[in-house]
């Protein structure tokens, strides 16, 4: 019954911001190599796969700046109150069908051109946004939580500006390259780590008061088990920036003490 409600809501005409969306990063893909080719030089020295995650990462940049202002403006108003159980506001019901789209055409280019990426955990993450978003979009649960998890966005950006400094082969020792890993870092701790303790805060209220028990067993699956499979993913990927970002700083320290010295 479940998966009935959900393909029927698969077909509703209310959702069909989704697929305008996935087609929309489809032909942004294919525009950006015209795009970039015209407007950045080093990008015809790049690999045919360097071209083709290059073109991905330009068309998650928008997708990020997009999410952010949408539940940056839920997050920060008083349109959900932090408790409220079903119910998703127009701009929250629409960050959702794009993110929707986004996920399935970025997974889908993903596993095309999979020699390109050979990542699993990007792989699973996006499985875990498109029955996140379905599941949302077919029952508006935890509305506010929702706004939060796709706040994770904020940290975008500056995980695709790191790929394209590496890719123009920028040093790492270049302030360029260390304000944004430190940015990356931050924000990436901000967003993804720091609300964590907020979503299990609401989803324990959720327990103590019987909101769970009203929801069906697919819907307690998408609140809890899969932004706990997100959050694992999440601290891994922490734990790799901040080993990035010391050994950064260490190198820096370590050129800056070898100067005086000399000096």
């Amino acid at each position: 019954m479940e998966y009935q409600q959900i393909y029927r809501h698969l077909l509703d005409y209310k959702n069909s911001y989704a697929p305008v969306s996935c087609v929309s990063f489809f032909i942004l893909f294919f525009l950006s190599r015209y795009i970039s080719s015209i407007c950045w030089s080093y990008y015809s020295r790049l690999t045919f796969y360097q071209q083709v995650e290059w073109d991905t990462r330009i068309y998650s940049n928008i997708h990020a700046v997009i999410v952010i202002i949408c539940c940056g403006t839920i997050a920060l108003g008083d349109q959900v109150p932090l408790y409220h159980p079903r119910g998703n506001p127009s701009i929250l019901e629409a960050s959702i069908q794009i993110s929707y789209g986004y996920f399935i055409a970025d997974l889908a280019i993903i596993l095309w051109y999979y020699n390109a990426f050979h990542d699993i955990g990007m792989i699973i993450h996006h499985v875990i946004g498109v029955l996140g978003c379905q599941v949302q979009l077919a029952g508006g649960i935890a509305p506010y939580i929702s706004a939060l998890r796709m706040l994770s966005e904020a940290s975008t950006p500056f995980v695709n500006q790191r790929w394209f400094l590496d890719a123009c082969k920028y040093e790492r020792g270049t302030s360029i390259y260390v304000i944004n890993g430190l940015l990356m870092t931050a924000s990436f701790f901000l967003s993804r780590l720091c609300l964590a303790p907020i979503q299990y805060h609401v989803m324990y209220h959720y327990w103590q008061t019987g909101v769970l028990n009203a929801m069906t067993s697919l819907e307690v699956f998408a609140l809890i088990i899969l932004p706990a499979i997100a959050d694992v993913l999440n601290c891994y990927w922490f734990y790799k920036m901040l080993r990035g970002a010391f050994k950064i700083v260490t190198s820096l320290f370590k050129d800056n003490t070898a100067k005086k010295l000399k000096d």
